[in-house]
């Protein structure tokens, strides 16, 4: 498309270390895309509501160089009307079912042999033991969620279902989305369920709140710090973001994470991921 084009649709990127990973595939999810696919849930509410926007997410199939043990990272943007909770929660109803097929298929592949040959051999630290289901593989989704803790979208993410009367449908039909709820299996957690949500990710002159996330799988991640928010004094004597020091509404997210061993968690590595908008 044109530059002039390209500056107004919705966009999504993943960056990481060429010295620590090597990328397998990856995949843009283009919901307005599939919504046209779906037959079980095209009614008039789809296109009228969710086919016209362009909210994407953004999928990175990884290999740790060393090991060859596997990551997901996603990374998504959510319709940001509040008047459109239907729409969001059919555009995360898309996602997490696309990324549950990234996950199964990705667990297909047969895994790379290791740079190290410890790791061929098994003497590798037991984190990296070669993945036996599509569930083991790691999984962090990075989303702009564009709505608080406890909304409909943060409570799919975090408990994996919604029945299919949830007020957030706003009493729109969304074919079996509104007739059997949405529900996945991928177990995620936000990283910082131990202490709530951080007080604030967008600060304007008008709004301020917590909007942005990073979610993760638990059973084979461990959040080992995440950063925190930005200082009251700081926020009392500024109106609003963008501003000298925040070049975006929305300020920097950050989790830090270890992948969990099956025997002994103590020699996992790290994974460090930071998201902004």
């Amino acid at each position: 498309m044109s530059s002039e084009e390209a500056g107004k649709v919705d966009g999504c990127a993943i960056f990481w270390k060429d010295s620590l990973f090597s990328l397998v595939e990856t995949q843009v999810v283009e919901f307005n895309q599939i919504a046209m696919k779906k037959t079980d849930i095209r009614t008039d509410d789809m296109f009228n509501r969710v086919m016209s926007r362009d909210n994407i997410a953004v999928v990175a199939a990884l290999e740790f160089k060393l090991s060859g043990a596997r990551l997901l990272v996603a990374n998504a943007h959510i319709y940001w009307d509040h008047r459109y909770r239907d729409v969001k929660l059919v555009q995360i109803g898309m996602l997490m079912e696309e990324l549950g097929k990234i996950v199964e298929r990705f667990s297909l592949l047969p895994p790379k042999p290791s740079s190290d040959p410890d790791f061929n051999h098994g003497r590798g630290p037991p984190s990296y033991d070669r993945i036996e289901k599509g569930r083991d593989i790691p999984l962090i989704l990075c989303v702009d969620l564009n709505s608080f803790a406890g909304s409909a979208v943060y409570d799919f993410i975090s408990s994996g279902d919604i029945p299919p009367d949830h007020e957030d449908f706003m009493d729109h039909t969304y074919g079996t989305y509104t007739a059997k709820g949405l529900q996945h299996n991928l177990s995620l957690s936000s990283a910082c369920s131990s202490f709530g949500e951080l007080k604030m990710t967008n600060f304007t002159p008008t709004f301020t709140a917590a909007i942005d996330y990073v979610f993760h799988t638990p059973r084979s991640l461990k959040v080992t710090s995440v950063l925190g928010d930005v200082d009251r004094n700081y926020l009392d004597k500024t109106v609003g973001f963008p501003n000298a020091h925040f070049p975006s509404d929305h300020i920097p997210v950050f989790a830090q994470f270890r992948v969990k061993g099956k025997a002994d968690p103590a020699p996992a590595r790290e994974v460090t991921h930071g998201y902004t908008r």
